[in-house]
């Protein structure tokens, strides 16, 4: 029976050639967009789920109410993380990162480097990353250890091994040696962050002193906790105002005042490893990362785009349906029931779809670079060790081949025999409703598709118009990353130098750039003697240059001014967000 159904399936795709293409190519096309937007989806399901036990990791984040504005924040404080693990028999390990950007020198060169982890020792029996030399158990315990990557392996040693070797970390005004005690595998690509070294966190000891490390209110590291089996992370999470309270409570009321609501203040928040690139999109975050609103509408397009090339396959099957009138009255008439016909029709839809797929696959192997190049991502097809990507393919296949065959099996096998062959019209689909249902849906999705596609290329346009408020144009960023003393110290003879240029015609310092990720601020208030009324606020340490550089213009007042001394003592420039604010 089965060989019966593929043979006449295939008589029929050679007969109509016409026919068989233009469905073919057109589920092909539909597969192959499906295709591509669920390989960029499953890429984004699958951040962090690397890790052995990534159903017992968990980043803690802050949150509470400040000046009656909530506020969520991924950054903590150095002791939280040990503190935790002593205080709470549920809590295995607890991994402090703070990562940096610091001058890395070797015998030869001196590299700027901007993902330095400080990291302590449990990181390779929490998160796992596997070690191609060193030990796990040991390669962070000892202060001034660091552990590479195989592509800083290769950028400093080449092909050598570089463990018991040392590289040199610039920190402040001092030059510290750093013993290689391992080599690891470079971090996937779908991790939330992607460090190049991991350098031991005892270090701090010695680097930031035991004052420092024991601020409670000095939030700039990250904590990740591991938790013991069949841990409850509500109840967990249950007790942690205890804790705060413990802990915090007597730095925040002599700041507060001692009717500082501590639990309102300060709450922590444990969320899953694997959750923090598609949900855990907060300030200071290590690297930036997605959002799974983003994972919904992709999806959604993807299953538009598969409804649009099948309905496309129903409408051509319909249509042609006078063609297959007779066939359908002769089987009838030898006997066929109409389960036979809807299997037949079905059998055909389904070696239709199939085509396509393969079809479907060398349109994607071809496209997939330059996918690649646009979503700046690595997707690749596994088709023979991944059986989790067979499986998607052939559930492809039969939604495809049944969504898109369903009608027109139906549809054709109930003609009567008798009318046909005595040469009456067969029926027609052009008054059926599902018919008009089909075509007029085919074409609303199509139009929804062409709004949302043309409104979001307004928006970017209208985002790369958009007047900034400064002058971007003919700037170059020279970022210097030294600590060196004359370098700050000097910068005025710097900018001289630079000026003699006749190519250039201005210079400026300052600590950050417009547009840049600012962390860096102030807590200030209009109100010196009630300091609950303060307000964090952003700030950028500038020359007098920079307002005139970037022609920011002033609303009141008047740009820094160099022969005015007390400018440089303690003055501000600040905009209508602040003043707002303040």
């Amino acid at each position: 029976m089965f060989r019966n159904y593929l043979k006449i399936a295939f008589r029929n795709i050679i007969r109509h050639k016409v026919y068989s293409f233009i469905n073919i190519f057109g589920l092909a096309i539909g597969m192959a967009s499906a295709i591509l937007i669920m390989l960029f989806v499953f890429d984004e399901l699958s951040y962090d789920n690397y890790h052995k036990n990534s159903d017992k990791i968990y980043r803690l984040e802050r949150k509470g109410n400040f000046q009656g504005k909530d506020y969520h924040v991924a950054v903590t404080a150095h002791p939280m993380g040990p503190t935790l693990v002593n205080d709470f028999a549920e809590i295995e390990k607890a991994v402090r990162i703070w990562p940096l950007e610091l001058m890395v020198k070797d015998k030869f060169n001196t590299f700027n480097e901007e993902r330095i982890f400080f990291i302590d020792k449990d990181a390779f029996q929490v998160f796992t990353f596997p070690l191609i030399n060193g030990d796990a158990g040991s390669s962070l315990v000892e202060p001034n250890s660091i552990v590479l990557s195989r592509k800083m392996s290769q950028k400093y040693f080449g092909e050598e091994n570089p463990l018991n070797k040392s590289l040199t970390l610039q920190w402040d005004n001092q030059t510290i040696d750093f013993k290689i005690t391992g080599v690891m595998e470079n971090i996937p690509k779908n991790s939330h962050f992607h460090p190049d070294f991991f350098a031991s966190y005892s270090s701090f000891d010695q680097l930031l002193g035991k004052e420092n490390l024991n601020a409670w209110l000095s939030n700039s590291i990250y904590t990740y906790l591991k938790v013991k089996d069949n841990t409850n992370i509500a109840e967990l999470g249950k007790k942690f105002p205890g804790f705060i309270d413990k802990y915090m409570g007597s730095d925040v009321r002599k700041f507060l005042g001692p009717d500082a609501n501590i639990n309102k203040l300060f709450q922590f928040h444990l969320r899953p490893v694997d959750e923090i690139y598609l949900y855990g999109k907060l300030p200071f975050d290590i690297e930036p990362g997605s959002d799974i609103q983003r994972v919904y509408i992709f999806s959604a397009i993807a299953l538009l785009i598969l409804i649009i090339a099948s309905i496309n396959f129903m409408n051509l099957s319909t249509a042609r349906s006078a063609r297959r009138a007779k066939e359908v009255g002769m089987r009838k008439v030898a006997g066929a029931n109409r389960a036979f016909l809807i299997r037949q029709f079905l059998g055909e839809s389904l070696l239709l779809s199939f085509i396509s797929l393969l079809l479907a696959i060398v349109v994607v192997e071809i496209a997939l670079p330059t996918f690649n190049s646009f979503t700046q991502k690595e997707l690749s097809i596994q088709y023979f060790t991944n059986v989790y990507y067979i499986f998607s393919f052939l559930t492809l296949v039969l939604f495809v081949g049944i969504f898109s065959g369903s009608y027109p099996a139906f549809f054709l096998s109930k003609f009567k025999p008798a009318a046909v062959l005595h040469g009456k019209s067969a029926p027609t689909s052009r008054g059926s409703v599902l018919q008009k249902f089909l075509v007029i849906g085919q074409f609303a999705i199509s139009i929804f598709l062409v709004i949302c596609t043309l409104t979001v290329f307004k928006q970017l346009d209208f985002m790369k118009g958009r007047a900034l408020g400064f002058d971007l144009q003919q700037k170059l960023i020279l970022r210097v990353k030294s600590n060196l003393g004359h370098l700050r110290r000097d910068y005025e003879d710097i900018k001289k130098d630079f000026l003699q240029n006749p190519s250039i015609t201005g210079a400026t310092v300052s600590s950050s750039v417009p547009g840049d990720k600012t962390s860096g601020g102030y807590y200030m208030t209009s109100k010196a003697e009630d300091f609950r009324d303060a307000a964090r606020l952003k700030v950028i340490t500038m020359d007098y240059d920079f307002i005139s550089a970037y022609e920011i213009k002033m609303v009141a007042g008047r740009p820094f001014q160099r022969n005015l001394g007390n400018d440089e003592a303690g003055a501000y420039v600040i905009n209508l967000a602040g003043v707002k604010e303040l």
